[in-house]
C-alpha cells in the first residue's frame, strides 16, 4: 500500500544553474571600480567549452564557486 501524501503540495524545483569554473586567476595589476573587488579570473564552460573574458571577483570563495555560463543557462531558460 502506497503512502498517503501528507502535505498535498510538493514546491516545484528551482531551474538547474550550469556553472563555468576557473581556468585562470590572480591579483590585476591594475585597479578595478570597486576597491572591494581583489581577484580577477577566467571562466570556462565544461559543458559547452564557453570562456569568459577577465571578471574580477570579491574573494577567493567567489572564484572557487564560478559563475553561470551564458550559453548553457540560455538554453535552459528557452526550454
Amino acid at each position: 500500500m502506497a503512502n498517503p501524501d501528507l502535505f498535498g503540495f510538493k514546491k516545484p524545483r528551482a531551474p538547474r544553474r550550469f556553472l563555468a569554473h576557473m581556468i585562470d586567476v590572480g591579483i590585476g595589476d591594475c585597479i578595478p571600480h570597486d576597491r572591494n573587488m581583489t581577484q580577477i579570473a577566467q571562466f570556462k564552460c565544461h559543458k559547452c567549452g564557453w570562456e569568459s573574458d577577465w571578471v574580477w571577483m570579491e574573494n577567493v570563495t567567489a572564484v572557487k564557486r564560478g559563475i553561470p555560463c551564458e550559453n548553457c543557462n540560455q538554453e535552459n531558460k528557452n526550454d
